[in-house]
């Protein structure tokens, strides 16, 4: 049988412990150790020194590659924008597209 006074409610306070302003609790993520992949020998493995040349390779070619996409975009986007309103309906000028009145 229930008492008066319970209804059958768990109460949210009496599971979540209070805490401390103080002593905040921040829980952060595990690191997580990558592990190199290589195996016991075998036909795929690398040297130390080719991994570094493979590693600088790509670092480069991601700085080379990131630089001209900035250009691309910076010199590329407002043309997009007047090419994309010109193929909209209705069909401005191009003096419509330019100056805005």
């Amino acid at each position: 049988m229930r008492a008066e006074g319970d209804r059958g409610n768990i109460n949210p306070e009496t599971l979540i412990p209070k805490q401390s302003l103080s002593s905040p609790v921040v829980r952060m993520p595990p690191k997580v150790a990558l592990k190199s992949g290589r195996g016991k020998g075998g036909k795929g493995g690398r040297s130390a020194d080719e991994d570094k040349a493979l590693s600088q390779h790509v670092k480069e070619w991601t700085t080379w590659a990131m630089k001209k996409a900035k250009v691309i975009t910076h010199y590329g986007f407002i043309p997009l924008v007047i090419i994309i309103g010109m193929n909209s309906e209705p069909k401005p000028h191009f003096s419509q597209l330019i100056i805005p009145v």
